[in-house]
């Protein structure tokens, strides 16, 4: 087993590397087995190492539609989860029209009045759209039964440093607006 703190900087960014490359291959492995559950916790173990990563911001919000269908807070997510994939790669077509595809399937929601939401509070607190740590945090578990043993353990040696440093969950004024 590694022991990640004995290593130098230039190799932990690789180990790093290589953990989120094998949990964006267990992502895409599970979006093609119709496991939306686990590509979103695949997806959000990746976005726990690079929060920018457009693959997992992808992956992550075709998950959460395909296994919460007609759930409004959920397409929003994606919503959330594409804008920032898409001001990442801008001329990305691929991620534009499915973002594109996705209010618009949020409009005919709200149009045909098959939305039965309640909106946030002003206040309320909502994992951060590009890092829900937290979340992950708590979901860890189930994730685990489906990587290789060195990379869990690498990860959980990091877990609740990564937790104190982030503060995991902050207010989502943008998740106010698209209510509007």
């Amino acid at each position: 087993m590694i022991n990640i703190k004995d290593e130098s900087p230039e190799a932990i960014k690789m180990i790093k590397s290589n953990i989120l490359k094998c949990y964006l291959n267990i992502s895409v492995c599970f979006i093609k087995l119709n496991d939306f559950h686990n590509a979103m916790l695949s997806s959000n173990e990746s976005l726990n190492i690079d929060p920018n990563n457009v693959k997992a911001l992808y992956r992550r919000a075709i998950s959460r539609v395909k296994l919460n269908h007609f759930d409004p807070l959920e397409i929003k997510l994606s919503i959330l989860d594409l804008k920032h994939a898409s001001k990442l790669e801008m001329n990305n077509d691929e991620i534009n029209n499915l973002l594109f595809q996705y209010k618009k399937m949020y409009l005919e929601l709200k149009k045909a009045g098959n939305i039965q939401e309640k909106k946030p509070k002003k206040n309320s607190i909502l994992p951060k759209e590009e890092n829900v740590k937290k979340e992950n945090f708590i979901q860890k578990e189930e994730i685990k039964k489906n990587i290789p043993e060195k990379a869990s353990s690498n990860l959980n040696q990091n877990k609740n440093q990564e937790m104190q440093q982030s503060g995991g969950y902050q207010s989502i004024p943008e998740l106010e607006r698209l209510q509007e």
